[in-house]
């Protein structure tokens, strides 16, 4: 478990309430409000323990992908987190066209295919907010050493 895979989790509650805006139960919002406050204090833990030292900030993900296909490293952190709510939407609209039967075969084909790539950046992005929190938390470590 780390900060990106808590973040992505999050912003999975906030595109299916806004996907979902027009037909959304009020107990469903209510329980999405709810998890998001869980994720929010545990992403603020899981920070504070990162930057004590207690527990690793960033984990090797081993996934088997493409290598050919990649999201382009970013280290502004508001981009990434950007970015990484725009492929949960995107992700959500293709899932959308392809579960959907009044589409042809091949346009639901097209679909799930560019889930798969879509899917690997939005990994790729997860990995990456846990770069730059691991690293700017070994920068304030660095930073906070200097200055005593």
């Amino acid at each position: 478990m780390t900060v990106g895979y808590l973040l992505d989790l999050f912003i999975i509650n906030q595109v299916r309430k806004e996907k979902l805006r027009e037909v959304i139960e009020q107990d469903v919002k209510t329980d999405l409000n709810k998890q998001d406050g869980h994720l929010i204090k545990e992403i603020g833990k899981m920070i504070i323990d990162i930057a004590n030292g207690e527990r690793p900030g960033f984990f090797a993900k081993h996934k088997n992908y493409d290598k050919n296909i990649a999201e382009i490293y970013d280290d502004n952190i508001i981009e990434v987190i950007y970015k990484l709510y725009g492929r949960h939407k995107e992700l959500w609209d293709l899932e959308d066209i392809r579960r959907d039967k009044n589409n042809n075969d091949q346009t639901r084909l097209e679909a799930a295919d560019r889930v798969s790539i879509v899917n690997k950046k939005r990994n790729d992005l997860v990995e990456m907010v846990d770069i730059i929190i691991n690293r700017r938390l070994k920068d304030l470590k660095l930073w906070g050493s200097l200055t005593e």
